[in-house]
């Protein structure tokens, strides 16, 4: 996988090559996704508590929107990453409230094996989402005039470095 950087300017997609920027296939449809980026050392101030790292992330964090072409096969390639995200988030949290409100109905030899199922069972979907989406194509670096992607096919990347230059 390769990296490549498009400037702000570029990013309707109009000047990009018709490869899937996945796979590397020929691109079928033009997939809009906004990217979302803040410097690393801001997650440094969650030992801090929440509200200094919101604070700073809010201020610190750059966003830009592109459209991407990609093949069919990969047209929901970041669309299935948030779904899993999104959906895994929510079945833990409800599957936490309800091991909790329902805890004292249930047999006291339940409690224990569904708090372990619970807990060992949201750190391996913790583990998974964070392995699914670092291998998504994601902005490495956001600036006012660009950003880098990272992930990119490399004869996309090649195509549209050798566009560029």
């Amino acid at each position: 996988m390769a990296r490549i950087r498009i400037y702000r300017r570029e990013a309707d997609g109009g000047d990009f090559p018709r490869l899937c920027m996945r796979c590397g296939g020929e691109a079928d449809c033009d997939v809009p996704q906004t990217f979302a980026w803040m410097p690393g050392w801001v997650f440094v101030l969650l030992l801090g508590g929440l509200l200094p790292f919101l604070i700073v992330a809010l201020l610190t964090r750059k966003s830009m929107r592109i459209i991407a072409p990609m093949c069919q096969e990969h047209a929901g390639h970041w669309r299935v990453r948030k779904l899993y995200v999104w959906l895994g988030l929510l079945f833990w949290i409800a599957f936490g409230i309800a091991v909790g409100a329902l805890n004292k109905d249930l047999p006291d030899a339940a409690v224990g094996p569904l708090v372990l199922f619970g807990i060992f069972g949201a750190l391996a979907w913790l583990v998974s989402a964070v392995v699914f989406a670092h291998g998504a194509i994601k902005a490495a670096e956001i600036r006012d005039k660009s950003m880098d992607l990272v992930n990119v096919n490399r004869d996309f990347a090649d195509a549209w470095n050798d566009a560029v230059d």
